[in-house]
């Protein structure tokens, strides 16, 4: 008898949870690369064994319509978004930051950002030590019960940092395009692209600022950063002792112990994801769904000699639910072995594969996917 998806993952995650003990415990100084999360143990009820083993790896494929969240002053209406902007139609208090040109119908650049995006009142100058950040994430049901209650955010008004908070709308426009909007209209020059389904610690900024001063100690042009990806070296005869994920996130299923300190990675996941915004460096804005995009950059950043790394801190990925509750992946599962998932992947890959096909870089290794070189010579 076949074994579906989701019992294959189950039947994986104990041997492959094993495996990553197992070299992390025979690496002495691997608890000294990942800086501990105050308050990072979970009690049991905060994993499960129906969590797949890929719960590190969501990609953007959640976004939804922010109609969708429980909301008592929401009124009734949805979300209208094409690619000139966004708007709300219908009763309700929401309202996009651009303004309607009332005799052409059409949106200014910035009317995707969402009512509830937020600038710091507090406007004092940053120092060295205290670095404005732009933060940009999609509006959705999983940002209240997640990023939404992370203290950055929540003493928002006190601080510095920008929220662009972008909502994708029914029409579900490709990521890429969206986050390269984001990028031409965010104030600061720090810029940190994130899930909703992010909590950062408390510790995060200053954690955020320390390995940031290590990587640009060495490398002040650095082109991405992440907290989880694939070492640089992975793939080769040398780099196959590496684990393939390097990491200290946690997520529904376990606390990865495997990240080191600016460590060059071949790609990133694009849970949190950080560039500057005066660099020529900048998304795809044609790479299509919601797939790859952890790749792309990080492939572009060399294209144009600039090295990625590993930002080492601590956060937690894909742990809370939309409402409030534990995650468990059965439904992730479900998700991404559907045909239409699968279907929209494929469709990427294969843009992504033509694109870089000639580049000389590739095969390039993901944290779930592996872009593979097409036959030569390129179509």
């Amino acid at each position: 008898m076949k074994l579906d998806l989701s019992a294959k993952l189950r039947a994986l995650e104990p041997l492959l949870l094993a495996i990553l003990l197992a070299r992390c415990l025979g690496e002495p100084d691997a608890a000294k690369r990942c800086p501990s999360e105050a308050g990072a143990a979970r009690s049991d009820t905060q994993a499960s064994e129906d969590c797949p083993g890929a719960a590190l790896l969501q990609r953007g494929s959640h976004l939804k319509p922010l109609a969708d969240m429980a909301n008592e002053e929401a009124g009734t209406g949805h979300w209208q978004l094409d690619h000139d902007g966004i708007e709300w139609q219908g009763e309700g208090p929401f309202e996009s930051l651009g303004s309607r040109d009332r005799s052409s119908g059409s949106f200014s650049a910035v009317s995707f950002i969402s009512h509830a995006s937020h600038t710091g009142r507090n406007q004092r100058h940053a120092t060295a030590e205290d670095r404005a950040i732009t933060f940009i994430t999609v509006f959705d049901p999983l940002f209240m019960t997640n990023l939404g209650t992370s203290q950055l955010y929540l003493n928002r008004e006190n601080l510095t940092h920008e929220w662009l908070l972008l909502d994708n709308g029914v029409a579900q426009t490709n990521i890429s395009d969206l986050y390269v909007q984001a990028q031409r209209v965010a104030k600061h020059e720090l810029l940190v692209f994130l899930h909703p389904d992010v909590i950062l610690p408390a510790e995060w900024y200053q954690g955020f600022m320390q390995k940031l001063d290590l990587i640009e100690a060495t490398d002040p042009n650095w082109g991405v950063l992440g907290t989880a990806g694939v070492p640089l070296a992975f793939g080769t005869e040398h780099g196959k002792l590496q684990p393939r994920v390097a990491s200290c996130i946690s997520d529904c299923l376990q606390i990865y112990t495997t990240g080191i300190d600016s460590l060059p990675v071949q790609s990133l996941d694009e849970a949190l994801m950080i560039l500057r915004r005066n660099t020529p460096l900048t998304f795809d804005a044609h790479l299509p769904g919601f797939d790859l995009y952890g790749m792309d950059i990080v492939m572009s950043a060399r294209k144009l000699g600039m090295v990625s790394y590993l930002l080492n801190i601590p956060l937690r990925h894909k742990t809370v639910d939309k409402y409030g509750r534990p995650f468990f992946g059965a439904a992730f599962t479900k998700k991404v072995s559907e045909a239409s998932y699968v279907a929209r992947e494929q469709e990427t890959m294969q843009y992504f594969q033509k694109k870089w096909c000639d580049s000389g870089t590739l095969p390039v290794y993901g944290t779930t996917f592996v872009a593979t070189q097409p036959p030569l010579p390129c179509q």
